[in-house]
């Protein structure tokens, strides 16, 4: 514990020169919820789920080459997405697993699309 707290000061006094030699004075970083949240200052924009709003999959809705498959391809893929979603999301990684989740969502209303009523 002491070699610890001994490096901490060590490194401290190192930090605290090059302050004094540079001019700097440390400061506080303030940032609003929002900020953090967005990963930019201000607040956050306010987005509407991906599967709403293709902008934000990844234009997955536009691509042209999706848009001439037939049904039963696009099916496939719908059904690998929700594969690799639910593997995602038992890895814990829940941010693949929400972005498969809405790309399934745009496969899914492509798929409506193509069907006849």
């Amino acid at each position: 514990m002491q070699q610890t707290i001994d490096e901490t000061d060590r490194r401290r006094k190192i930090q605290m020169e090059f302050n004094a030699a540079h001019g700097i004075t440390p400061h506080q970083v303030v940032k609003s919820k929002g900020a953090i949240m967005a990963g930019r200052e201000g607040p956050a924009p306010k987005q509407t789920p991906s599967y709403e709003n293709p902008e934000f999959a990844g234009g997955v809705a536009d691509d042209p080459v999706l848009q001439s498959m037939e049904p039963p391809v696009i099916e496939k893929i719908l059904r690998q997405t929700k594969k690799a979603m639910q593997k995602a999301a038992h890895d814990q990684d829940f941010m693949e697993a929400a972005r498969l989740r809405d790309e399934m969502f745009l496969l899914q209303k492509i798929l409506d699309s193509k069907r006849p009523s």
